[in-house]
């Protein structure tokens, strides 16, 4: 990453607000005192505290934002706007930071909930209300992963209630928020709910908001024909007609299909889940798609952290296998998962290893950035130890050595050299490798810049494309090859084109880099040459 370089101007103006902050904070609080017989409590006025705190929660002083807001409510304040802010205020200092903590997602939600209510009953308040839903929905996505939404239901009910009741103009944020209020029921696997409001919720859509209509007339087709399958699916078992289950069953897939996508799939788990109990309960002769059934619901419920039934339906998967076209791709999604759960154990392998400490990464808590960081450098380390770390080093500055020289070209000059010889590194990786797993190195070296990518790792993630593309091109060549020679040769790699989307940035970055060093060094002549 670069580091910038802030000059003492610079950084003087960064610690203006601050210290009008602190300074305000003590004389706010001297007064509340009484240590100012002219300036008491009775004298200074209430909003003072409460625009304290929010200006103290903005440049990250917690402790001052709860003093200011315990020293308002404390007091006789007038009911005006600033009562609703300070209800705002209170709940983003319980604001949630990951799915752990329920209590105090409670509370965050308590004062949101306080600040609407108070806001809803007078026009000129109003919007607080939409203030207070556009910062709740910032601040409760921790909580959208599959598994969690239902913990949203109550209060996003009430948002989206409070919204109708205001007769918020902005009619695209209340489609939207509605939306997600149906896909939090239907997470829940609450149906009735589900269905009762989706009514509601698409005769608004289509009046207001025509472009989102195709989306919850989708999520409301869908939604009608899973719940008309499952009671079908009941009644033929009932009957004891394997024929007609099979059909069911064959129609419940096809039908859930579409739903597979990530941030959708979710919703089919209590139907995919019944169409695998039955299809084992009569021992049905459907292998293959019994075997895909429990594939998908593995991956469900890894993404809902409910890893043992996982690894219960990869294993149920594998033993369905019998062709052998998901080998490979089960037995590593059955080792990552297995791999998971180690808490006290370390693997021997360098690529097991690598897959607990990504695994890691993906699993910890979202504000430990540090320590995320480390857990994927050192998953690169496993799978490179003689070079990536120096591949990662092409863009630390505080590696570059410019010699004797001070001139500011000398150092660009020396920056473009060391990046190009540490870039250059990734090449000689291969030659170092004595085992030939490539594909499964390949699956690894995506994964973990898939990973790097989303926690904004960008130099891991950048390290990790240039590893990953170098395997891929290996694996390229051996194809070519095999099919030159009539042998049919399948590579199983799939996650290829993502990381070939991830290059992209690399090259942008490395053109934009490449562009800023002539630029600079350009310069740099003209200002010599004057």
């Amino acid at each position: 990453s670069v580091v910038a370089c802030v000059s003492p101007r610079a950084r003087a103006r960064s610690e203006l607000p601050v210290a009008a902050l602190k300074n305000a904070y003590e004389l706010i609080k001297s007064a509340s005192e009484g240590q100012f017989a002219l300036d008491s409590a009775d004298n200074i006025s209430t909003d003072l505290y409460v625009l304290c705190a929010e200006q103290a929660l903005q440049l990250g002083y917690l402790e001052i934002s709860s003093d200011c807001l315990q020293m308002y409510f404390k007091g006789r304040f007038p009911v005006n706007q600033f009562l609703g802010r300070a209800y705002l205020c209170q709940g983003q200092l319980h604001a949630p930071l990951s799915t752990d903590n329920l209590e105090e997602f409670e509370k965050f939600v308590l004062f949101f909930m306080k600040a609407i209510d108070f806001a809803t009953h007078e026009r000129r308040y109003f919007f607080l209300v939409y203030n207070a839903s556009v910062l709740y929905w910032q601040l409760v996505r921790p909580f959208l992963k599959p598994g969690f939404r239902y913990c949203l239901i109550p209060s996003l009910s009430q948002i989206v209630t409070a919204l109708n009741q205001i007769e918020e103009q902005d009619n695209e944020w209340r489609a939207e928020l509605m939306i997600n209020l149906l896909e939090c029921f239907l997470d829940a696997s609450k149906l009735e709910e589900a269905k009762e409001f989706s009514s509601t919720a698409a005769l608004f859509i289509k009046e207001n908001v025509p472009d989102k209509y195709p989306q919850i007339f989708s999520l409301m087709a869908q939604l009608k024909l899973i719940k008309n399958l499952e009671v079908m699916l009941k009644r033929a078992v009932q009957l004891g007609d394997h024929g007609v289950i099979h059909v069911v069953c064959a129609t419940q897939w096809n039908l859930c299909l579409p739903l597979l996508q990530h941030n959708l799939h979710q919703h089919v788990r209590k139907p995919l889940i019944s169409v695998a109990d039955v299809l084992e309960e009569i021992d049905s002769m459907l292998i293959l798609l019994r075997c895909q059934v429990h594939m998908e619901i593995a991956r469900i419920e890894e993404d809902g952290d409910r890893l043992e039934a996982a690894l219960e339906h990869l294993q149920k998967a594998m033993h369905l296998n019998n062709s052998g076209q998901y080998q490979e791709h089960l037995r590593l999604s059955f080792n990552r998962l297995r791999l998971s759960t180690m808490l006290y154990e370390s693997p021997e392998h360098l690529e097991d290893q690598a897959v607990m400490l990504i695994e890691q990464a993906k699993r910890g808590k979202k504000d430990n950035m540090r320590k995320k960081r480390s857990l994927l450098v050192n998953a690169g380390l496993a799978l490179a130890p003689d070079t990536f770390q120096i591949v990662l080093d092409s863009e630390n500055e505080a590696k570059v050595f410019s010699g004797k020289s001070n001139s500011q070209i000398s150092y660009l000059c020396a920056k473009a050299q060391h990046h190009t010889r540490s870039v250059e590194k990734v090449d000689e990786h291969l030659k170092h490798l004595r085992n030939g797993n490539g594909r499964e190195r390949i699956i690894l070296w995506a994964d973990l810049a898939k990973v790097a990518c989303k926690h904004e790792v960008w130099d891991v993630c950048r390290a990790a494309c240039r590893f990953c593309l170098l395997y891929d091109d290996i694996l390229f060549r051996e194809t070519t090859k095999h099919k030159e020679n009539n042998i049919v040769f399948f590579c199983p790699i799939i996650k290829v084109p993502r990381v070939s989307f991830l290059a992209l940035h690399i090259v942008i970055t490395f053109f934009c880099r490449s562009y800023t060093l002539v630029s600079e060094v350009f310069h740099q002549c003209c200002r010599e040459a004057l």
